[in-house]
C-alpha cells in the first residue's frame, strides 16, 4: 500500500466537481457529453477533471461507438464514496 498515492487520490476527489463526477458514476457509466449537460460545464472542463481522475486510477473509459463512457474503476473508491453519502 502506497500511502502517498492514496493521499493523492483523496486530494483529487476533494474537488467538488470531481467528487460529483464520482458520485454520478457510482451506478451508471456516462459520457463527457452527458456529464457536461448535467454539471452545466463545458466538455473541455469536464474532460480536464476526468483526466485527473483517470491519472489516479479512479475512473476508466471504454469506447461505445464514437463516445467514451466513463465508470469508476476502483471498487474501493466506489465503496468509500458510497459510505460518504450514508447518513
Amino acid at each position: 500500500m502506497d500511502i502517498n498515492y492514496i493521499a493523492e487520490q483523496l486530494k483529487v476527489l476533494g474537488h467538488p466537481v470531481r467528487l460529483t463526477i464520482a458520485i454520478g458514476l457510482l451506478n451508471n457509466e456516462c459520457s463527457v457529453t452527458k456529464m457536461s449537460e448535467v454539471l452545466n460545464m463545458s466538455q473541455a472542463s469536464v474532460s480536464r477533471h476526468l483526466a485527473l481522475l483517470r491519472n489516479f486510477d479512479i475512473v476508466e473509459g471504454k469506447r461505445n461507438g464514437t463516445q467514451i463512457c466513463y465508470y469508476l474503476k476502483d471498487p474501493k473508491i466506489a465503496k468509500m464514496v458510497k459510505s460518504l453519502l450514508e447518513e
